[in-house]
């Protein structure tokens, strides 16, 4: 005889099945924080060395950094308009009672053709040769620039024929970058480089001796070729850039019609890739990702 062994197969319980369901979450949970945080950072320390090499390869050529941006949204614009590059070319706030626009990075000044703002004499560091960059975040309100050019940056040597070169907004809102000696006035409009009413755009012209490239939003859109050389007798800047403004001609005419943020000159021709870098590193994502 023999006797049979009665064995059963024992399985996992419902409550022991939840229990260990429970665990494993709660070990993802953990492992996906702890990558979430290792994102953030990557993302800081990214944006951090993006902005230190920007600054070292920019920051060096910069005459100007005027963010426009001194005080919070509604309150009134007043005083000094600070010079962010280190060369201590503040500006100086003239005309009607204004308060700070939402901008691109904060705050900035409406301009309305009662207002401007003017930089003391000589401006330190400006530009003696032709190379050169200017840029600059624009909002224009429609139809205010109609029949005429609206300035948004302009600079010039009194000590040679009043010359003056400076970035504008075309009649038809295009970008455009201009010249004058005296009553001799030569403009090239980039049809190829149109900015939208009511709406942030970043412009930039990079100046090479003849040679003018056009930009909107870090791309390229134009270049062409001036028929001056701003290095010429008659066309060349002297040694003392005397005057600078933003939002009007030389403190008297064709005013700007909207608001302006973040002007910048470099005494260099920045390349397509320098220009890029510029507006990505002034564009509101930027800053929430490295602000995080």
């Amino acid at each position: 005889f023999y006797s049979m062994k009665n064995t059963t197969n024992k399985g996992f319980t419902l409550i022991e099945l939840l229990v260990v369901i429970s665990i494993i979450g709660m070990l993802a949970s953990v492992v996906l924080a702890a990558l979430s945080g290792a994102r953030d950072k990557g993302k800081v320390a990214a944006g951090l060395t993006f902005d230190s090499h920007n600054y070292q390869v920019l920051g060096a050529d910069a005459t100007g950094i005027w963010n426009l941006n001194g005080g919070a949204v509604g309150t009134a614009v007043v005083g000094v308009i600070t010079d962010m590059s280190g060369n201590n070319n503040d500006g100086i706030y003239h005309g009607s009672a204004h308060n700070y626009v939402t901008g691109v990075q904060g705050s900035a000044i409406p301009f309305d053709g009662t207002n401007y703002i003017s930089f003391s004499t000589p401006v330190r560091g400006m530009p003696k040769t032709a190379n050169f960059t200017m840029s600059a975040w624009i909002n224009p309100t429609p139809s205010n620039c109609a029949g005429w050019s609206c300035v948004i940056f302009n600079f010039g040597d009194s000590s040679n024929c009043n010359e003056t070169v400076g970035m504008e907004l075309s009649s038809d809102s295009n970008l455009e970058f201009y010249l004058s000696c005296v009553s001799n006035v030569s403009k090239y409009k980039s049809s190829k480089s149109p900015i939208s009413t009511n709406t942030w755009t970043h412009g930039a012209i990079s100046v090479n001796s003849q040679k003018e490239t056009f930009y909107v939003n870090g791309k390229q859109t134009d270049s062409m070729v001036a028929s001056e050389s701003i290095n010429s007798s008659s066309w060349g800047l002297g040694p003392n850039t005397l005057f600078a403004s933003i939002g009007i001609y030389n403190n008297i005419i064709q005013p700007f019609y909207g608001s302006i943020g973040n002007v910048r000159l470099y005494t260099s021709s920045l390349t397509a890739a320098d220009i890029h870098n510029i507006y990505a590193l002034e564009l509101p994502s930027y800053q929430l990702a490295v602000a995080k």
